[in-house]
């Protein structure tokens, strides 16, 4: 198992925060992205809720970008693209539950199918084929350090794809 973990900032703060880790190495950050100052203002007039649009880098280059598509007569939907492994893959993140407390949503990516879910006050579990591949974790209270638990080697080279889904799917409702 490898053990990384990000400081969570308040949803409207645009400053990245470093993903470490558990030798404290930065291996990425992430942000939250505006497209404007207007968009910004009125996001954090809503409390950041609607206008969730995050990005995550390695090095200086764009790995992962996810942006909430906003319809009132939908469920919860992000469009994530991710630029990882020399390849661009665009795909949506769709909210599955119905009328439940705990998260679920399942997508497929490069040929698998990944099924993510969370109860309240447990970890977020991430399965591909019955097999738990990855957990994250973020607390109730401050300091809010969001920590990510990877369980399957082969997903390495996945990790701050992995960690997006978590951040996207999971801090905003």
């Amino acid at each position: 198992m490898k053990l990384y973990q990000y400081k969570w900032r308040p949803a409207y703060f645009t400053n990245p925060a470093e993903i470490l880790d558990e030798n404290s190495n930065c291996i990425g950050t992430i942000k939250k992205h505006y497209s404007n100052v207007f968009i910004r203002l009125l996001d954090v007039i809503l409390e950041g809720k609607y206008f969730v649009q995050y990005q995550i880098h390695q090095q200086n280059d764009l790995i992962f970008e996810t942006k909430a598509i906003l319809n009132p007569f939908k469920k919860r939907q992000y469009k994530i693209n991710y630029y990882g492994n020399d390849k661009h893959i665009e795909f949506l993140l769709i909210d599955k539950k119905m009328f439940d407390i705990v998260e679920v949503t399942s997508f497929d990516f490069d040929g698998e199918t990944f099924h993510l879910k969370k109860a309240p006050f447990e970890w977020g579990q991430l399965t591909v084929n019955d097999e738990l591949i990855a957990e994250w974790h973020i607390p109730l209270k401050p300091p809010f350090t969001c920590k990510f638990k990877l369980y399957n080697s082969s997903y390495e080279n996945m990790v701050l794809f992995l960690i997006g889904i978590f951040h996207t799917y999971l801090t905003f409702k």
